[in-house]
Formats: structure tokens, sequence, C-alpha cells
């Protein structure tokens, strides 16, 4: 798979086959991903290949019945959720209000894709504050 930018998905993203994929992109849906299957850059992660996947609802890795083992190097942002059930390699990084793990999976954070986050992902734009106005103040020490 090539990816270059942000990706709009009206509906569930799911992978159920070997994804390799190259350069950087977000896949952005306002419901769930799943992935059922080895989700790896065909070059170097996160500097050359650097997939990130947005969910506004969860995100289910590895959850399917023959889904153990899998390798995954990816930047995942879920809003309500990340679950993953069976034992799996997972490099990148994961946010989300909740976190549910079980069967150990292995968690392997890479500190460099905070420098090559995929474009969409929290973050990865930077924020530019111009100025500051005060509108009102309250001591909240001596009310």
């Amino acid at each position: 798979m090539t990816i270059s930018g942000i990706v709009y998905v009206t509906g569930n993203i799911s992978f159920g086959t070997a994804i390799t994929y190259s350069y950087q992109g977000s896949l952005v849906t306002p419901h769930s991903v799943y992935v059922h299957s080895d989700v790896m850059p065909a070059h170097t992660f996160p500097t050359t290949d650097a997939l990130g996947l947005i969910a506004g609802d969860k995100i289910e890795l590895a959850t399917g019945a023959g889904d153990a083992q899998l390798k995954m190097a990816l930047a995942m942002y879920a809003q309500h959720e990340v679950i993953c059930n069976k034992q799996s390699d997972i490099a990148g990084t994961i946010v989300s209000s909740y976190y549910s793990m079980s069967n150990v999976p292995r968690l392997y954070q890479v500190p460099e894709l905070a420098n090559h986050l995929p474009p969409g992902m929290p973050a990865a734009d930077p924020i530019w504050i111009v100025g500051v106005n005060t509108e009102s103040w309250q001591d909240v020490l001596n009310p």
C-alpha cells in the first residue's frame, strides 16, 4: 500500500491480509479500526515510512480467532479505546482514553516517531501561539 497525506474513510477500516506500506500518511475514520494482520513498513520506520491510524471510536488489534503473533509498526490514536487481545509485537505509539491489553502484547516505543509523525496525528503539526490577551483573572489562593 502506498500512502501519502491524510486519507478519510467514512466507515470502519479493517485489515484482513498482511499490509506493507510505503511513505507517510494516515487513515482517518470517525468509526473504528480493526487490525487482523501484519502491518509493516516497506523500508525504515518511522523515518522513511510511517502509517497513522486515527479512529473516532476504537482500534482493535489482534482480536480475531487466528490473530496471534501479529507484527505492526504504527502510530495510533483512538478517541475511546484501544484493545489488543493476542500476543503481538507492536512498534510505534498508542494514544487513547482507555487501553485493554491481554495475553501480553509486546509494545516497543519508537522515540524517533515523535520527529516523524504521520500527517494528521495529534501533535504532528507545530502549534504556533502568536499572542495571548488576558480578559480577566482571579487569584485562587487569596479569593
